[in-house]
């Protein structure tokens, strides 16, 4: 191999780095050294700074606010940390909840998200105590089948759930059909405030 010159990276406010070209006289096949320096370095200046957004925004601190401190080490913008922020909460694997206890209180509840064009539902059952999740699923319906198939996850003839939910006249009978009558169901005092204040005209007095 001859050497043949190179080629340039570079990163913006940060610097760049030249890696060595080279040609085989016989075949003439172009190779080039390896660059494993140089993505490390980004790879390990981006793990800073998604530690560094971390903190920032257990602080409180905006993403703006974030943006204008970078500016004392290597200056970013807001939608930088925004992005960064985001891709490291979304390889936060949280672990799922095991029910405990013979009543457990478990909010069932349903999310609308799209990818792309493209309709999905997002199934989640969460523990009424601390929030977190026991059960979560991206499913393509929310039809009463997907909705019985994913509760059924949970079944346990030891066990008697305080089940929560929005107002959907579904879910009782979604219900029934898992637990039989070994279930308690509370609909949601959230949805149910909203609703009583729709009754009320918008300029109503207190009489």
């Amino acid at each position: 191999m001859v050497h043949n010159g190179f080629n340039t990276y570079s990163k913006k406010n940060l610097g760049s780095i030249r890696i060595g070209k080279y040609k085989c006289p016989n075949c003439q096949s172009n190779q080039e050294e390896s660059k494993y320096i140089w993505t490390d370095l980004l790879s390990k200046i981006k793990a800073f700074f998604a530690s560094f957004a971390l903190m920032c925004r257990d602080q409180n601190v905006s993403y703006e606010g974030i943006a204008e401190i970078s500016k004392f080490l290597i200056p970013h913008g807001k939608d930088y940390f925004a992005e960064l922020y985001a891709d490291y909460l979304s390889k936060i694997e949280i672990p799922l909840m095991e029910i405990k206890g013979e009543m457990p209180i478990l909010h069932y509840d349903e999310q609308h998200p799209k990818r792309g064009r493209s309709q999905k539902y997002r199934l989640t059952l969460l523990d009424g105590e601390t929030k977190r999740p026991i059960l979560e699923k991206l499913a393509d319906s929310k039809d009463n089948e997907t909705i019985k198939n994913f509760i059924s996850g949970v079944y346990d003839e030891n066990i008697c759930p305080f089940m929560v939910t929005d107002l959907d006249r579904r879910y009782n009978g979604i219900f029934q059909e898992i637990f039989g009558q070994n279930f308690i169901h509370q609909k949601c005092l959230f949805h149910e405030n909203k609703l009583v204040i729709g009754e009320f005209p918008k300029n109503c007095t207190i009489y």
